[in-house]
Formats: structure tokens, C-alpha cells, sequence
């Protein structure tokens, strides 16, 4: 059910039913901690495999897909889904306001009667955090798909395998 894996600079496991690399950090990860349970009720992983260079540009996309979605969930993380979810409603209010300061704007007029800021300030906080939000993302959404570049150019697996997020 699990292989192991280690090239000398990743190591971790696959989950053969679904060829899954399951690194072995965080070491907290849902998928490695069921392999950890696995491991204690006895069983034991196949040998580790010799990866083909599409193996290893396949893994080396998700291990970076998966940082820089760890970077961005990071980021968010203070936010509840709910209140992300009011997001584009507070950005869309806030660029109307900014055009025309008669725009209606009933999802910021609550915010600011329940804050007790002014409209201009709860406006200029809304489209601060959202050029903060944007400039983060996509610094993270260039580097990663930088790493997509190098893996796609990558001709040996001992190439993949040096690249680092």
C-alpha cells in the first residue's frame, strides 16, 4: 500500500493505490500520520523504487504546489471562511465608493455603523489589505510557477530533485 521514497534530498512515501507522494514533513500531515498508523498496526512499506524522470516532475509539481498553497492558506488563516467569503463584496463596495462616493455601499455602511470607523477609513482599510493580499499571492503564485519552469526544462531526475521552493 506504501513505498518508501527518499532521492537524497526528499523523503517521504508513495501511496501506491493512487501513486500520492506523501512527504514526511509536516510531519503533522493528515496523509503521514495515516501512514504512521499503518506502520503501528504492523505493516511494513515496499522498497523504495527507482523514480523515472517523469515520477520525479510529477512529484517535485505537487511537493511545490503543495507549499505554495501552504504559504497562501498562511496567509488567510487568521480569516474564518465566512468572513473571506464577504471579500468581494467589501472590494467591489470599496472600488464603487472610490469612484463615486455616492455609491451604495449597505455591506460597508454595517461594517463601520458596528465598528465605529468612517466610511473613507473602513474603504481605505478594505483596498490596503487587498493590494497587501494580491502583491503576497502573487509573489508566491510567480515563484511557484518559476518552479513549474524549472521542472519542465529539467532533463535528469538528479535536476528535479535540487530544485527548492
Amino acid at each position: 500500500m506504501y513505498q518508501l521514497y527518499d532521492d537524497g534530498s526528499t523523503v517521504g512515501v508513495i501511496y501506491t493505490p493512487t501513486n500520492t507522494f506523501i512527504p514526511s514533513t509536516p510531519a503533522g500531515s493528515d496523509d503521514w500520520l495515516a501512514y504512521l498508523s499503518w506502520l503501528a498496526a504492523g505493516n511494513t512499506p515496499d522498497a523504495a523504487a527507482v523514480e523515472s524522470l517523469a515520477q520525479a516532475k510529477a512529484r517535485k509539481e505537487a511537493e511545490m504546489r503543495a507549499t505554495a498553497a501552504a504559504s497562501i492558506q498562511a496567509i488567510v488563516s487568521p480569516y474564518t471562511l465566512e468572513e473571506r467569503e464577504t471579500w468581494f463584496t467589501q472590494v467591489k463596495e470599496a472600488e464603487a465608493y472610490t469612484a463615486n462616493n455616492a455609491a451604495s455601499t449597505p455591506f460597508i455602511d454595517a461594517i463601520i455603523a458596528a465598528r465605529g470607523v468612517t466610511k473613507a477609513e473602513q474603504v481605505n482599510n478594505i483596498l490596503t489589505k487587498k493590494a497587501l493580499y494580491e502583491a503576497a499571492v502573487g509573489a508566491i503564485l510567480g515563484r511557484q510557477q518559476n518552479r513549474a519552469d524549472q521542472i519542465t526544462a529539467a532533463t535528469t531526475t538528479e535536476t528535479v530533485n535540487a530544485i527548492v521552493w
